[in-house]
Order: C-alpha cells, then structure tokens, then sequence
C-alpha cells in the first residue's frame, strides 16, 4: 500500500532467495524508484523550460532586458553563482566578435564588458573554442586564471565550467556560460543545449525584425526623399518650359560647338591611337631584351617595369612586381641603404653607372646597372630610369683573359729566370777561360824571358 502511495525507499526484505514474489517486488520498487526520478526529471525540465517560454513571450523594454532576464532565472534554476551570455555582433563584417551582454552572479546582475574577437576560423579562449566548434564544453576541472566567483565571502576560482553555443541549424549566435562549485549533471546539461536553442532562435528572429524594421526605415525615408526629389523634378520642369524657348535660340550655338566638339575628338582619338601605339611599341622594346628596366618616381615607388624584371622579382623574393610597389622593399634589409643612395644620387641629377655583385638564387652574379635621371619638359627631375645588365659571362671571360694574361706573365718570367741563369753561367765560364788564358800567357812570358836570358848568356 505504501508502494501504492509514492514511497518507494521502503526497506523490504524477500523470506529467501526463493521467495519469488518478494523478489519480483524488489525488483518492481527499483523500476519504480527510476521511474519516479525520471518522472521528476520530466517535470523539472517542464517547469524550468515553461519560465522561459513565459519571458520569451512577455513584451520587454529592450532584448538586452530580456537577456538580463534569462540568465538571472538560468542562475537561479541551476543553482549555480554565475552565469553570463555572449551575442555575435556582426554589424562590422570586418570586426565580427562575441560580446558579453548579460552576466549574473550570487543573486545580483553584475556589469562587464568583454569583447573575444572573432577572426575567420579562430576565436581565443574556452568561449572562443566552443564558438568554433559549434559544440558543448563541459570542464570539472577549470584553470585558475580562467575566471573568479566574488561573494561577501571573498573571492574562489569555480569547479566547474559549461560553455553552450546559442545555435540553430548549426548557426552560432552567441555563447552561455556558466560557472559553480558543483558539476553539471546530464541532464542540466542538455535542458540548457535545448534553452540555447530556443534562445537562438529567439535571437534570429529578433534581428531579423531589427533588419525589417530597419529596412522599413529606409524604405520610407527613401520614400520621402523620392517625394522631395519628384517636387523638385516638377520645379525643373517648370524652368525647363521656360527656358525652352531659349534653347531653341541658342540650339543652332550648340550644333556648332558640338561640330567642333567631335572634330576636337576625333583628333584626339587620333592622339589616343597614337599613344598606344607608341606604348605598344615601348612595351615590345623593353620586353624584347634581356636587360632588366624599371622607372620610379621621386617616392621610389614604380612606375613600369619589363617582363625579366617581373620574373626576376619572383625569383629572388617571392614578390610580385606591381605600380605603386616601393623599391626599397624588393631589396635584402643590408642592401637597402646602398641602392637608396645610388636612386638619390641620380634624383639630384648624376647619371651613372655602377657594377654590383649579388647573390641569385644563391648564385654569384655580376650586373652592370645603368641610373638616368627622367626629367619633365621644365628639366625638372620627376624618376629614374634604371637599366640592369647582367654580366656575369663578361666578367668570367675577363677572369679568364687576366688569368691568362698571368699565366703568361708566369711563363715568361720563367724563362727570363732560365735565361739569366744561363747568362750568369756563361759569364763565370767566360771568366774562368780568360783566367785560364791570362795564366797561358803569363806562362808564355815567363818561358821568353827565361829565354831571352839564355841567350845573353852565350
């Protein structure tokens, strides 16, 4: 009987484990016992939803209100300490980001302003991740940073945390957050997913009135301006009528300007033909070679620029070549200050020409590089021309032409070197000849006085 009446905690014990009936009725208390919590489940979420769909359909002063209103009864319902909500705000495209337009804790609104951009497919933060992913994020165990619960009590970081997009047909419109020292069960879990759906519906169809209404606006504001301009086309016409007459007294003035005015026209078409012509034929000259050519202007931003260059720019920096482009920047950061000054030199009038050794493509390139300045018909400086050649070929034939030319220096001075030493030996032979031919002699001389005393003898 007491089973009968609700109360299902009753302690009933079977005469023994063969006691069928008392075990079919331990057995019929559990499935009760569920039953009646899961019937209180059912009522609770009832309930609570009922709430919403009461402020939901109750006329507020503003939606902000009406916010402020559900997340204080959300806190309540949960009995959690603190909630807040985030609304997209997409009214600058180039800006969109979540925005926190209610929060509520330990009973009391609370005013905050927080802001989480939002960048393409990037948002920062638990919020942020939760927006992205257009999923739930449920955390029992919640970073110390993340946030503080403030009471009269002091300050505590909460234990748990549950992040709900505000979706309908997987479009986010915005985020609720909660936060308490206890975690949320199932069931809280999917009556606030349910809530936030509701609530994301609620908030389309809310901007899509704020849209209506705007565009209502408009729409008759532009309707009252098309009024406004209709009494003046009236007022036009009037004066039109009026002046008809003179019109027709200067028509034939007209007639003749306008004679002149296609004359005028046709020569400048004319003008205009032979103008790309000559820029047709500029354009095929500067891309028929091999040397790079760009002009710049007095701010070093290009004015025109030839095919190799083009190429060349993307090869070595991965850039596009485009007018408008400041030169300075397609150059290394050491490279910089050193083609700065040579474009400054030319501004102030120099013409030159310089040989540079640079690196492309990790190769080592010589380029022999041309500067002009470009004057108006006023001989006013207005950019440089520069004219880039590579010379790299150039340059190895004159290596190879010195290093012959040493090698021939070398060869030579060898044989200058055999040739004196070989001089040097045929003088010492020389010498030691004529010593030879001295010692002959004296021996001659010798032998004739030796002689010639003999003979004074006899």
């Amino acid at each position: 009987l007491k089973v009968g009446d609700g109360k299902f905690d009753l302690v009933f014990q079977p005469a023994s484990e063969h006691d069928i009936l008392g075990n079919a009725l331990i057995q019929m208390q559990k499935q009760l016992q569920l039953a009646a919590i899961e019937e209180k489940k059912r009522a609770w979420a009832t309930e609570s939803m009922s709430k919403f769909v009461e402020i939901l359909r109750k006329d507020h002063a503003s939606f902000k209100h009406m916010i402020d209103e559900i997340i204080a009864t959300l806190v309540h319902i949960l009995a959690i300490n603190q909630g807040g909500i985030f609304i997209v705000n997409e009214e600058d495209t180039d800006n969109t980001y979540l925005e926190m337009i209610s929060c509520y804790a330990y009973s009391k609104k609370r005013f905050f302003e927080k802001k989480i951009p939002i960048k393409g497919k990037f948002a920062s933060g638990v919020i942020g991740q939760a927006y992205i992913e257009k999923q739930t994020i449920n955390l029992s165990e919640v970073p110390s940073n993340y946030t503080h619960i403030t009471s009269g009590l002091g300050e505590a970081t909460p234990t748990a945390l549950l992040i709900v997009p505000l979706k309908l047909n997987n479009r986010v419109t915005g985020i609720i957050e909660l936060a308490g020292f206890k975690e949320f069960d199932n069931q809280e879990i999917a009556f606030v997913e349910k809530l936030a759906e509701t609530l994301a519906s609620s908030i389309i169809a809310t901007k899509i009135n704020e849209q209506t209404k705007k565009l209502l606006h408009d729409s008759q504001q532009q309707g009252q301006i098309l009024l406004h301009k209709e009494e003046e086309m009236r007022k036009n016409l009037e004066e039109l009528r009026i002046t008809q007459n003179e019109m027709q007294r200067t028509q034939k003035e007209l007639l003749d300007v306008k004679d002149d005015l296609e004359r005028e026209m046709q020569k400048q078409q004319i003008a205009m033909q032979e103008l790309q012509t000559k820029e047709a034929t500029l354009e095929a000259m500067i891309n028929n070679t091999d040397d790079v050519i760009i002009v710049i202007d007095k701010e070093y931003k290009i004015l025109l620029f030839n095919e190799i260059y083009s190429k060349n720019l993307n090869i070595r920096m991965g850039m596009e070549a485009r007018q408008g482009l400041d030169i300075l920047t397609t150059y290394l950061p050491e490279q910089v200050e050193v083609f700065k000054s040579y474009f400054d030199r030319c501004l102030a009038g120099e013409k030159f020409a310089v040989e540079e050794k640079l690196l492309f493509v990790g190769e080592e390139r010589y380029y022999e590089i041309h500067y002009n300045p470009i004057k108006d018909d006023k001989n006013n400086i207005t950019g440089v021309s520069v004219f880039t050649r590579n010379i790299t070929g150039r340059k190895a034939q004159e290596k190879k032409v010195l290093e012959t030319i040493q090698q021939e220096k070398e060869r030579a001075n060898k044989q200058i070197e055999a040739q004196r030493k070989l001089f040097e030996q045929s003088i010492v032979l020389f010498r030691e000849k004529e010593k030879s031919l001295v010692q002959k002699l004296s021996n001659l001389e010798n032998e004739l006085t030796s002689l010639k005393n003999e003979a004074k003898i006899y």
